[in-house]
This record gives C-alpha cells, structure tokens and sequence, in this order.
C-alpha cells in the first residue's frame, strides 16, 4: 500500500509499503502526471516504508516513466536505507537532467527539507 501527500502545490509525495508491482507503479503514474498537468516541472518524494517487494516488471515501468518525464521533474528525492535503490538514484542522476538525490530513512526530515526548497516553478 501506499499512501499519497502533498506539502507544497508542485510537491507529490508517496509514503510506500507493501509490494510494489506493476499495478502499484501506474497507480503513483496517475497521481504524479495529474500534478504534471498543473505545473510545468514537479518535484518527487518517494519513500520506502518497508516496502516487501519489487517486482522486475514495477522497476522497469518506473525508469521508463521517469525517462519519458525528466523534463517535468525538477528534483527527485528517494528515501530508503536499501543501499541498491541508494545507487539506482546515483545512476539516474548521471543520466537524467533531473537533480535526484537519495537520504536514508533517519535523515527524512532533510530530505523534505530539500524537496521543499524554493526553485523555480511555473503555473501551466
């Protein structure tokens, strides 16, 4: 399960638990490209509360939608203490004109910090 919040008009946020899959992945897609239809860029905020499982298929959906929308995200931030997500991040930030940066699970409170930090956004 996972559960959605907003802190700021340009901020998505998603607390996630429980497996994620295919059809998980494309429930956060919709909620992040309903933001994407309000805001020219956006920013993220993914953590994971314990998540049990990652399918391949969720995994692959997510880099895609990521790829196809780096242009509409101003910055990512992934909270996780598991150290491969930690160097997925890494990897996408090497690749992708989006500022991703991960924190781990103690230290949310500067990730939030950073997402929330002023940047230029613009009303469609």
């Amino acid at each position: 399960m996972s559960s959605s919040f907003t802190f700021a008009d340009h901020i998505v946020g998603f607390i996630i638990s429980d497996d994620i899959d295919v059809k998980a992945i494309e429930k956060l897609h919709i909620v992040i490209l309903d933001k994407m239809n309000e805001f020219i860029k956006v920013n993220l905020y993914l953590e994971d509360d314990n998540i049990e499982k990652f399918s391949f298929g969720a995994i692959l959906k997510g880099i895609k939608f990521h790829t196809e929308h780096h242009g509409e995200f101003s910055k990512v931030v992934l909270v996780t203490d598991r150290k491969w997500l930690q160097m997925c991040s890494k990897l996408e930030n090497i690749f992708l004109s989006t500022t991703i940066k991960s924190f781990k699970t103690e230290d949310r409170l500067e990730a939030m910090s950073w997402i929330a930090e002023e940047d230029k956004q613009v009303y469609l």
